[in-house]
């Protein structure tokens, strides 16, 4: 990828949050990862089946191969450190960008499929990830990578992201009601990714996965890269579905973390309680209605990336 072109990239990500990269990964070389992956999940779903142990939604529910993040929503860790999916890390250009938004020295946090199965519903509208200053807009520090294993139409459920919210999360209700009133607010996005395209986007920007419903899953590849002192600890449990008693043990992990926030539940705009807003005209009133809605911190355990 020529220099002028990997420069555009990192200032529309650093602008609105995201970018796309099209046609990074030969479609024969995703196919082939699909079918790793979701042979992977099967392995992984026949064994909690065999054994007979309880997957709940929420990392407190979960394990550390696998979280159900919401009905029909999951994501697993199990076998990504294996060969086969370091063609996405081999990938210069993909590589050459990330190095570009983070600097050098970047590492990967996580590795892991996330899988929409059909009838997932639509996902709250969430961060990934905390700011690391309450007052002032830092760098990204923390992003991710999606690498869709099938073309995602809209009946999929793509990903959905409001740009340049990343410098709105960090006091939502305050700077997202600002950005509406000033009509700064960008209007939602929700790319429908071919096979061998990623989406990269900031851990602070607010998005969703939007609900499948189509008859197939919706399987994604997530790479999550972070400067080299940053740690994401809260987003699967230490429990193995391979532990001699993990059920036991998930149930005491549980008792040591209680209270701990979720990857997708650390920030979310809800609709609980709306607020009439007389600057807006009455043929936005859906629009004020959001941008008015009460923004929360949630402590419980029912969240997930996507």
């Amino acid at each position: 990828m020529a220099a002028f072109a990997l420069q555009q990239l990192a200032a529309s990500f650093v602008t609105d949050g995201y970018c796309v990269m099209e046609d990074l990964f030969a479609r024969a070389d995703i196919d082939a990862l699909h079918a790793f992956a979701m042979s992977n999940f099967g392995e992984l779903m026949a064994h909690i089946e065999r054994e007979q142990l309880e997957l709940g939604i929420g990392v407190q529910n979960g394990f550390k191969e696998v979280v159900q993040r919401h009905a029909s929503r999951y994501e697993m860790t199990h076998k990504m450190d294996m060969e086969e999916f370091s063609l996405i890390t081999a990938c210069a250009p993909l590589m050459s960008l990330v190095t570009a938004i983070l600097g050098e020295g970047a590492t990967i946090v996580n590795k892991s499929l996330v899988l929409s199965q059909p009838g997932a519903l639509d996902q709250a509208w969430h961060t990934d990830g905390p700011h690391l200053s309450a007052v002032q807009d830092l760098p990204c520090h923390c992003l991710n990578v999606f690498v869709p294993l099938v073309d995602v139409e809209v009946i999929d459920g793509p990903t959905e992201i409001r740009p340049g919210s990343q410098y709105y999360t960090r006091d939502l209700a305050k700077l997202y009601m600002k950005a509406f009133l000033t009509k700064k607010l960008q209007p939602i996005v929700g790319p429908c990714l071919k096979r061998g395209s990623v989406l990269l986007f900031d851990y602070r920007t607010l998005d969703r996965g939007k609900g499948n419903n189509s008859q197939r899953p919706r399987p994604v590849l997530v790479f999550t890269f972070a400067k080299p002192w940053f740690k994401d600890l809260l987003n699967f449990p230490k429990v193995s579905i391979f532990d001699s008693s993990p059920l036991a043990a998930r149930g005491a992990e549980r008792c040591q973390t209680e209270g701990a926030i979720e990857k997708e539940e650390r920030v979310v705009v809800t609709e609980d309680t709306r607020v009439t807003a007389t600057a807006a005209a009455a043929e936005e009133e859906d629009a004020a209605a959001e941008a008015l809605a009460t923004v929360r911190l949630v402590q419980s355990s029912t969240g997930g990336p996507d």
